[in-house]
């Protein structure tokens, strides 16, 4: 069977796991709350990604992240929030900047033209003002794209970063408890929402076993306390 072909059956049969969860939408976001027995069936068919993976660009697209985002492999949530979170674009890494510099510009191009055609449309330009509209356009644009030749020409004599922070976007975002999965210590973390791929938390309702654990707590007192009236027990401190 093609790579190909095993990552498509494995993707149908995690998807097939997760119908019958509700879903939460938020933001264009798809979040999943599982439980840990399909979280577990989930890791089985991962095992089946293994041999196709490689340290490639082609061998890591056969990752189960690829499929799903599975928010908390590290343990299992016991309490979570769902909201929405706003944050604008920040690149500061050069390597990543020059990267993305004709994109940023493509983007941008875009933006304009479709503007200008807006401008066209609602004034309606005609004639000489539409020539010298659409000239001034171009001329705009052509500086631009002959700032961005300069710039990947000679990086090293700019620096340089991609900032958005006029223009926030909104994000589905999550804050969710988990205990560890070597079950000592509690944590809390929050991350945003992908959009790319379904996002999963594994969690447990430990509301019942928390309330099992109290109640032999309590009745462990009383075995060991006196009923000085009605529903009062009491034991002397240790200390005394």
């Amino acid at each position: 069977m093609k790579k190909s072909d095993v990552f498509q059956n494995v993707s149908t049969q995690v998807h097939e796991l997760l119908k019958q969860f509700a879903t939460i939408e938020q933001c264009g976001s798809i979040l999943y709350i599982i439980d840990q027995e399909t979280y577990a069936q989930i890791k089985e068919l991962e095992k089946e990604l293994l041999p196709l993976q490689t340290e490639t660009r082609r061998g890591q697209a056969y990752q189960m992240d690829k499929i799903v985002n599975i928010l908390n492999p590290e343990g299992v949530a016991f309490k979570y929030h769902v909201g929405i979170a706003k944050r604008s674009k920040l690149i500061t890494d050069k390597n990543k900047i020059i990267k993305q510099l004709p994109a940023e510009y493509e983007i941008n191009k875009n933006k304009v033209l479709l503007a200008a055609e807006k401008t066209i449309k609602e004034s309606n330009l005609t004639g000489d003002n539409l020539a010298d509209f659409r000239n001034t356009i171009n001329k705009t644009l052509q500086d631009e794209k002959t700032k961005l030749e300069n710039v990947l020409k000679n990086p090293e004599h700019y620096k340089i970063i991609i900032s958005g922070f006029n223009i926030k976007k909104e994000w589905g975002h999550i804050t969710y408890h988990y205990k560890e999965l070597s079950g000592e210590n509690k944590s809390v973390h929050q991350k945003h929402l992908k959009t790319t791929y379904p996002n999963v938390l594994v969690y447990e309702d430990i509301s019942a076993n928390d309330q099992y654990r109290i109640d032999m707590e309590v009745a462990k007192f009383i075995e060991n306390s006196e009923n000085i009236f009605g529903n009062v027990f009491i034991q002397k401190e240790d200390n005394e």
